[in-house]
């Protein structure tokens, strides 16, 4: 089902802070095609993580929760996250 599913349309509209974050070698979702996305959204940011394959999050926890804490500090500055 997501795979015939196509949203860069609706990609191109968004305009709050977007997190992109994808492994370096995850055959199912490409670095090139998050770059694609980058490139749409204005307000987004591109973390590759080095090594990682399809489970990033599993993969790599820590990474990846540092990159939404980061998301999460550009959405709201006077948020305190520990």
């Amino acid at each position: 089902m997501l795979g015939d599913t196509d949203l860069r349309a609706a990609a191109r509209s968004l305009r709050m802070p977007v997190s992109i974050i994808v492994g370096e070698d995850d055959p199912a979702t490409p670095v090139a095609m998050s770059q694609s996305l980058h490139e749409m959204m204005p307000n987004s940011t591109l973390t590759i993580i080095p090594g990682a394959r399809h489970l990033t999050p599993v993969e790599f926890p820590q990474q990846v929760a540092a990159q939404i804490k980061s998301l999460a500090l550009r959405t709201h500055p006077a948020a305190k996250l520990s």
